[in-house]
């Protein structure tokens, strides 16, 4: 059973290449119900490409290394996919940033000197749920396209359409058997002091919307099923404490720093793991 797709949004504010402006990037925003890992797996690795696209790759994790997925494999060579395609950067489940080229409809930007790029990006929202985030740039202005600018400009809506269609592929690709966390792997950050002593007495207003931020935070994951309890020590001797669920260590790191209140240093905070033994109405 394929989980529910939540939120496709393609944002293209086309100016047409026949006007002076540069076209915008091409972007693509999608909510996945699967953990960021298992996201990053799909767009890093071949077996992961091919999972949810059904065609070969050749993906090599390496500055300068083949990115070539083979759309038509069956294709003459030069024509199958995205052929001399590279890797640019990438930050481990967080960014990819490959070179890009033109489909084999347009030979004249195909085979030319100047290549696009994309950039998808990772956040986990949760312990199984991740928003890709994907950017298509590097489009010539009208004057860099010069007599190739009609193929650009089909080679601009050509991906308009195509990369939604990818990134619903993705989503599909996702089973419920793929999404079930162990209920007892559990992880706990330990709100351990905060910028200054006296910071509850002194704070500024920036800051009480700051802590503001972090109350929020806390009650939403709550509600999507993260967070299994919060709260901080009365005496204010103890620390504050959120035990919540998550698929990995990476994921409860980012599900810390995320925090309002911890990524603008207004809380000192400790990760640790956490088994969750017993709880309460589960067990």
């Amino acid at each position: 059973m394929v989980r529910t797709l939540l939120v496709v949004s393609v944002i293209a504010l086309a100016a047409p290449f026949a006007h002076a402006e540069t076209p915008p990037p091409i972007q693509v925003e999608q909510i996945i119900n699967a953990p960021i890992e298992q996201v990053w797996t799909r767009w890093t690795t071949a077996e992961g490409i091919t999972a949810f696209l059904e065609r070969p790759a050749n993906i090599e994790l390496t500055p300068g290394g083949k990115y070539e997925i083979y759309f038509a494999p069956d294709a003459p060579e030069g024509l199958r996919g995205s052929e001399g395609c590279t890797v640019l950067s990438w930050v481990p489940l967080r960014m990819l940033s490959v070179s890009w080229n033109a489909p084999p409809k347009y030979p004249a930007v195909r085979s030319g000197s100047r290549r696009t790029f994309f950039v998808v990006t990772l956040d986990a929202i949760d312990p199984v749920t991740t928003r890709v985030r994907f950017s298509h740039d590097g489009w010539p202005s009208p004057e860099e396209a010069g007599t190739l600018a009609e193929e650009w400009k089909g080679t601009h809506e050509y991906f308009e359409k195509a990369w939604p269609n990818v990134l619903q592929a993705l989503a599909n690709s996702f089973s419920d058997a793929d999404l079930t966390p162990d209920p007892k792997a559990g992880w706990v950050y330990l709100i351990t002091g905060f910028s200054r002593p006296d910071l509850i007495a002194t704070m500024t207003d920036e800051e009480k919307q700051i802590l503001k931020g972090h109350t929020d935070y806390i009650k939403d994951l709550t509600a999507r099923g993260v967070v299994v309890l919060a709260g901080p020590c009365t005496d204010m001797k103890g620390p504050g404490i959120v035990v919540f669920q998550a698929v990995n260590q990476p994921a409860a790191q980012e599900i810390m720093n995320n925090d309002p209140a911890v990524k603008e240093g207004l809380f000192k905070a400790e990760l640790h793991p956490m088994r969750l033994a017993s709880v309460r109405g589960r067990d």
